[in-house]
């Protein structure tokens, strides 16, 4: 008569994985002055809006408002004249899997290899369903990160907006003398007038 074994692998994990996506979009700067002075005035006022200059990049980290610990991280890449935009977020999976095998002693003597076997199973089962309980929370974040676009670019308005601004200013006083200058914002919208004379 054979003898019938039974082994039961239980695992559970609980793991923290580190989302990220990024979105890179194209800077246009209109070259009103020398192209070199045009992006030294840009290191300045995205220098004055809180960015850290690293070179050729200025970028900035804030913390991530979403579930989980996390960073929002905007660069600008002064010579490719790109703006990335990266969300991290951290999320926390916990997943069980419970495998068995039923065996006969006299065709499998060795119990050892049959365990590993089944401990080889359960973890790639264990690793796909970390995966695939993954795949809703990157799925969501990349949705908010298209959702925050719009707010990014709004605020690197405000340092393009300067830059432009002084960039006319230096343009007005190479073409001649400036006998008036006014600046108004009124409803959102930035009017700068310069009267020169020849």
């Amino acid at each position: 008569m054979s003898q019938m074994y039974r082994l039961e692998i239980k695992e559970s994990v609980r793991a923290t994985r580190r989302l990220r996506d990024r979105v890179v979009c194209d800077l246009a700067l209109t070259p009103l002055l020398d192209p070199q002075e045009m992006l030294d005035l840009l290191r300045q006022e995205l220098v004055a809006d809180g960015f850290v200059d690293e070179g050729g990049r200025c970028s900035r980290v804030e913390a991530d408002a979403g579930e989980g610990a996390g960073e929002v991280r905007v660069a600008v890449d002064l010579e490719a004249r790109s703006v990335e935009i990266t969300l991290e977020r951290d999320v926390t999976i916990t997943t069980e899997v419970t495998l068995q095998e039923r065996g006969d002693a006299d065709r499998e003597p060795n119990r050892d290899r049959a365990r590993e076997r089944l401990r080889a199973a359960s973890q790639d089962l264990i690793e796909r369903e970390v995966n695939e309980a993954l795949r809703a929370p990157q799925e969501a974040l990349t949705a908010e990160l298209e959702g925050r676009l719009d707010a990014h670019r709004r605020a690197l308005n405000g340092p393009l907006q300067r830059v432009y601004a002084e960039a006319l200013k230096r343009k007005a006083r190479q073409m001649g003398d400036v006998v008036e200058q006014r600046e108004s914002t009124q409803g959102g919208v930035y009017e700068l007038l310069i009267k020169i004379t020849q």
